[in-house]
This record gives structure tokens, C-alpha cells and sequence, in this order.
């Protein structure tokens, strides 16, 4: 299954859906780069940047 998903204004990473989905992350391309990611906690993507 796809759901979509987006950040809201503090950067949190938000699932659009009804159901408790866990969310397991260990990288994220960004500006065509791949950097190391997950997901805390309090399910916010954490990406990084400086690796």
C-alpha cells in the first residue's frame, strides 16, 4: 500500500491516513543527493545533512 505523505509548518512528517502506520526510514535523497535518514520518536524525519 502507498500513502501520501508531507511535512507540516514544523517540518513533521505527516502520513495521510487513518491507520496507525509505523514508518521505518534509513535514507532520503535530497537535491539528488542520498543522505542518511530515519524517523525519531515523535515520527519526525530526521535527514543527514552534514554526512
Amino acid at each position: 500500500m502507498t500513502w501520501q505523505a508531507f511535512t507540516d509548518e514544523d517540518g513533521v512528517l505527516v502520513i495521510d491516513t487513518d491507520a496507525e502506520v509505523e514508518v521505518f526510514v534509513n535514507r532520503a535523497v535530497v537535491g539528488g543527493y542520498v543522505y542518511p535518514a530515519w524517523v525519531d520518536d515523535y515520527g519526525r524525519l530526521i535527514i543527514e545533512l552534514d554526512d
